[in-house]
C-alpha cells in the first residue's frame, strides 16, 4: 500500500462585503477571530491559522475587540497566526498597478506591527492574474504564487514556473477545481 503524506492549511477566504452588508460580515469575523485566538492558545497541537493573506481583517477585528490587540501579536510573533502581504485581497484585472504596489506595502506595514509578515503570494480571490505578477511579488521578496483563477489547466498543470511580463520567474501553483470549499462558510454557518 502506497504511504501518502497530507499537509492541511487551516485558513480562510474573507470577503468583507459580498452578499451581505460589511457590518454584518464584520460580526462573523469577530465571532470567528474570538474562536480562532481560542483555540490556538489552548491548543498547541493546532500548529497555525493562515489569514486569507489580507492584514485589513485584524484591523476590522480590533475595531470590535481592542483588548485582543496583544493576543493578536503574541500569535503573529510566534507564526501561530499568519498574515499578510496583502492589505485586502484586489481583483488584479481591476487594479492600476500602483495601487497593487501601495495594498502591499500597506499590508506588510500592517503586519510587520504584529511581528511578521506572511512571505506568501496567495491570490485566491482575484477573476485573473496579470501578467507583471511575477515581477511584483519578486519586488516584495515572495517567490511563488498559490491561486485558482486565470490560468486555466489548458495552459498550465498545476505547478509551474510562472515568467512575468519582464522575464521574472516565480513559482505557480494553480488549486484544483474546488479551492474555496469552507467549512465555516459552507458548514457551520448555515447551521
Amino acid at each position: 500500500m502506497k504511504k501518502w503524506h497530507c499537509h492541511v492549511i487551516s485558513n480562510t477566504h474573507w470577503d468583507r462585503e459580498w452578499r451581505y452588508p460589511f457590518q454584518a460580515y464584520r460580526m462573523d469575523l469577530v465571532d470567528m477571530m474570538d474562536r480562532l485566538l481560542d483555540i490556538l492558545e489552548r491548543r498547541p497541537e493546532y500548529r497555525a491559522f493562515y489569514l486569507d493573506s489580507q492584514t485589513v481583517v485584524i484591523e476590522d477585528c480590533l475595531e470590535i475587540r481592542p483588548e485582543n490587540a496583544q493576543r493578536v501579536r503574541r500569535l503573529v510573533e510566534t507564526d501561530r497566526l499568519q498574515i499578510g502581504p496583502w492589505y485586502t485581497l484586489p481583483d488584479m484585472w481591476a487594479c492600476p498597478g500602483e495601487a497593487l504596489v501601495r495594498n502591499l506595502l500597506r499590508g506588510h506595514r500592517v503586519a510587520r506591527q504584529f511581528g511578521r509578515v506572511q512571505k506568501i503570494g496567495y491570490t485566491p480571490f482575484s477573476n485573473g492574474q496579470i501578467s507583471q505578477l511575477p515581477q511584483l511579488y519578486s519586488g516584495f521578496g515572495i517567490d511563488h504564487c498559490l491561486f485558482y483563477r486565470g490560468v486555466g489547466k489548458h495552459l498550465a498543470k498545476s505547478e509551474f514556473r510562472w515568467r512575468g511580463a519582464d522575464g521574472t520567474e516565480i513559482f505557480g501553483f494553480r488549486f484544483g477545481d474546488y479551492a474555496r470549499y469552507n467549512y465555516y462558510y459552507l458548514l457551520y454557518r448555515p447551521g
